[in-house]
């Protein structure tokens, strides 16, 4: 019989499947995060990398008297040892940081951040060199914040993020440029710091300086743009500290999303790349602040861009922030759908991409979990075809996602009988039977789901035989001896489930099996159709 679950139930099903889902998630997301560049150091120029600090042994003598030469009352000896600690921070690999850190390079920065006011006597020439020692102040700053957490942290509460700030808002574009660089440094470490940041009023003139750049009221260099995004994007990761905050965080969300809805429009990549980046962190959080995406109608424009002919890195950052709305509710997932998702698939799951193939068949099986008219949906796409021949040849991390799907299609079981049939159709049985031999505990259990599931349709829909004509298929293809098998799997619920498909489906063949003489003796009495079975 057909269930009769209220449809509310049935809601709150589908949405337990997105969030078993989110197991899986977690490992992509992971993985993703090693690709992304958090935090980025200045290198300096190859001319100056020829000095004494790039040797392979920094000369930490000449470290500290330099750093304690930053107190020095001559300005122009102070120019030249910020100079040289710049540049020495800029190492392409080990810069001595921690070094550093331990001469109290920290403290002396910040005196030093405070900004001029007023002429205060002092010459032009004289003040031109104190912006210059400020600059370098500024990119000592950068390096250092792109160092451990803890050196980042370091950064963040010594007190130098107001002076910062007012040199961001006050200081040239190459001031702006190195200040924003730092931020983007210390944002991209943690909630700690970057709430250090929000607290100082960071987030805010971001925003407005962004506001001005995409207006075209400046006329900046292209590089200043690009920091200011990505520092954005950097502002907008989530820690799960941040979960005990979602008040705070559904205002941020507020003041954030419009800024980003209208730097999608950006012909730039990197900006692209990184706005992207941006929509993929505040979407993957609660429900309430992916609505606000959904309300500034954001969807249409993230399966617009995903279906352009974009860079790698923006068709990877376009399928995360997809994705991840697809995480939230049935509503929220239809206005993906809605949008036009299932019909790029097509596109993406032939790139070459594997994490982008996988990351796409993770989505198409978060709209198998919903509702009936979203399974339709991804039926109807046409997709099934195109997930059966990667299940068949493509690496196991995708297979994975591509078992949740044909998992998630048949769930409806009689409720939406059509659904299974179709899946069937397409040749899904032998695949899934195959599959039985992974070895991944969690997918062997989602794979006998959908076993159940077709074997349950099956069932209702018998031939003239009153034979469970998906159940003969499943045998054929391997898979009944398979799950017999697996009786002796050591985790509990295969070992049930499996002895539920048997004795429920298979219990006349197992009884003949196991006994040779009866099975001779009942042979004589099977019909079987003159032309045979087909399938």
């Amino acid at each position: 019989m057909p269930s009769q679950l209220p449809q509310n139930i049935k809601n709150r099903q589908a949405n337990l499947l997105r969030q078993v889902r989110d197991q899986n998630l977690v490992e992509i997301r992971k993985s993703k995060q090693i690709e992304e560049l958090q935090k980025r150091r200045g290198i300096s120029s190859s001319r100056e990398l020829e000095f004494e600090f790039e040797k392979e042994d920094v000369d930490i003598t000449q470290l500290e008297y330099h750093t304690l030469r930053l107190d020095s009352t001559d300005i122009n000896e102070i120019a030249d040892s910020a100079k040289h600690l710049r540049i020495a921070l800029s190492r392409f690999s080990n810069p001595p940081i921690a070094t550093v850190l331990t001469f109290g390079i920290l403290e002396k920065c910040v005196k030093l951040m405070h900004p001029f006011t007023g002429d205060m006597g002092i010459a032009p020439a004289e003040r031109e060199l104190i912006k210059s020692i400020q600059f370098e102040i500024a990119w000592i700053i950068t390096n250092i914040a792109s160092g451990t957490s803890y050196q980042t942290l370091a950064v963040a509460r010594s007190g130098i993020i107001p002076d910062l700030l007012y040199h961001f808002i006050n200081g040239d574009d190459e001031m702006k440029g190195q200040v924003i660089w730092a931020f983007g440094n210390i944002a991209g470490d943690d909630s700690t710091c970057r709430n250090i940041l929000f607290n100082s009023g960071v987030l805010n003139a971001v925003l407005d300086f962004i506001k001005i750049l995409i207006n075209g009221q400046r006329d900046i260099d292209i590089s200043i743009f690009r920091n200011c995004v990505w520092t954005l994007s950097n502002l907008c990761r989530k820690d799960a500290s941040d979960e005990d905050q979602q008040q705070t965080r559904l205002e941020f969300c507020a003041k954030v999303y419009p800024i980003l809805k209208m730097l999608l429009f950006c012909s730039d990549d990197t900006i692209l790349t990184d706005t992207l980046s941006a929509i993929g962190h505040l979407t993957d959080g609660e429900i309430e602040e992916i609505e606000i995406a959904i309300q500034l109608d954001i969807p249409p424009i993230l399966v617009d861009v995903l279906g352009s002919k974009g860079s790698d890195s923006i068709t990877k950052a376009a399928m995360r922030a997809i994705g991840n709305i697809v995480t939230g509710d049935d509503n929220q997932t239809q206005a993906i759908v809605n949008a036009g998702f299932l019909n790029v698939s097509h596109k993406i799951l032939e790139c070459k991409h594997r994490s982008i193939i996988r990351e796409c068949c993770w989505t198409i099986s978060n709209i198998a979990a919903g509702t009936e008219l979203q399974v339709q949906a991804v039926i109807d796409s046409c997709l099934v075809p195109r997930l059966l021949d990667l299940l068949k040849t493509s690496e196991f991390k995708i297979q994975k996602e591509i078992c949740w799907a044909i998992s998630n299609l048949t769930s409806k079981r009689l409720d939406c009988p059509s659904q299974t049939h179709y899946v069937v159709r397409q040749g899904c049985i032998g695949a899934l039977c195959k599959m039985l031999d992974c070895g991944d505990t969690r997918i062997i259990q989602v794979i006998l789901d959908a076993i159940e599931n077709i074997l349950i349709v099956g069932e209702a829909f018998t031939d003239q035989q009153g034979a469970n004509q998906y159940a003969v298929v499943i045998e054929e293809e391997g898979g009944l001896s398979r799950i017999e098998n697996l009786q002796n799997h050591q985790k509990e619920e295969i070992y049930e489930k499996c002895k539920l498909i048997i004795d429920k489906y298979y219990s006349e063949e197992v009884d003949l099996a196991c006994d040779p003489p009866e099975f001779s003796m009942l042979t004589d009495n099977i019909s079987v159709p003159a032309e045979g079975f087909a399938f």
